[in-house]
């Protein structure tokens, strides 16, 4: 990045900054009123029982939710017992259709939380396009998949009925 670039972006930064400070504090003493500066949100039923339920809405190819990755693992590890948390994939893109369908996937080979990771490292690290079919299947089979089994499970009626519901649950 060339430095007038990087000037651009400081200050912007700064701006900005200084633009939700100022609105911040020009409302910090007057009351939030429902329906102007907020909206009630309905409430979603949770799927994990009585517990309460952290959803994080993520997709693969979101470079956002990669950085936020290595954070998640130990704040996991610490999650009080009353909590629950789950993943939701979004599709903002088509790109992020198949992404999605890979989530799922590992789901139902119960190896999501191990390969989770390397599926972002895979797309934001390496840069290997994990949207299209036959890449994604090369990389399952070289952390030790059955090729087989994960192209039956990525185009299986299963996956697709939980793609809906992510569909819905992200609208909601």
């Amino acid at each position: 990045m060339n430095i007038e670039v990087a000037g651009i972006r400081k200050f912007a930064f700064a701006m900005l900054a200084g633009l939700l400070f100022g609105v911040a504090a020009s409302g910090a003493s007057a009351q939030a009123v429902e329906g102007k500066q907020y909206s009630r949100i309905n409430p979603v039923p949770v799927e994990t029982g009585k517990k309460i339920e952290v959803i994080e809405f993520f997709s693969y190819g979101c470079p956002h939710c990669a950085a936020l990755e290595p954070y998640l693992e130990p704040w996991l590890a610490k999650l009080p017992p009353d909590v629950a948390f789950r993943r939701v994939p979004v599709m903002f893109q088509p790109r992020w259709v198949p992404l999605a369908k890979i989530y799922y996937t590992l789901d139902a080979l119960g190896v999501e939380s191990k390969l989770s990771p390397d599926v972002f490292k895979a797309i934001h690290g390496t840069g290997t396009s994990l949207w299209d079919t036959k890449p994604f299947l090369d990389w399952a089979a070289s952390k030790g998949l059955d090729r087989k089994k994960v192209e039956d499970v990525f185009t299986s009626f299963a996956i697709d009925g939980k793609m809906k519901r992510a569909l819905q649950l992200a609208q909601q």
